[in-house]
């Protein structure tokens, strides 16, 4: 009987085990994929070896319902492995991706409107 539970054990540890380096191995496929380079776009979260933030995929395909694959037939230069990366980094950093979402939104609305915000936060015209 003590075999038995020392078998069960060894065999839940086991699978504990390979269970952890799956999740591990999965998100260091990731890290293949995104990168962080204060250089590019001020360090924002970036499709490795390109200048697409992953902020600009996950607000693509999740807020404006496009698909994937037509997401890549737009962007060619980028495989479904990076696209996927990207959208598993937004999932895995939601509020930090939404919060440049956000940001950016707003950036596009100033320019769009010709508009400045001082340094108190009041927004004007430009001139």
């Amino acid at each position: 009987m003590e075999m038995l539970k020392l078998t069960i054990e060894y065999f839940l540890f086991r699978l504990l085990l390979m269970m952890w380096v799956k999740v591990t191995v999965a998100s260091k496929k990731n890290l293949l994929h995104i990168a962080r380079v204060p250089s590019i776009l001020r360090g924002s979260p970036v499709v490795r070896g390109t200048r697409i933030p992953v902020w600009q995929i996950a607000n693509a395909i999740i807020h404006f319902d496009e698909t994937i694959t037509s997401y890549q037939a737009d962007h060619p230069s980028l495989s479904l492995a990076q696209i996927h990366a990207a959208l598993s980094y937004y999932f895995d950093h939601r509020a930090e991706i939404e919060k440049e979402i956000e940001s950016n939104q707003l950036k596009e609305a100033q320019d769009k409107l010709n508009l400045i915000v001082d340094e108190r936060g009041f927004i004007g015209f430009a001139s």
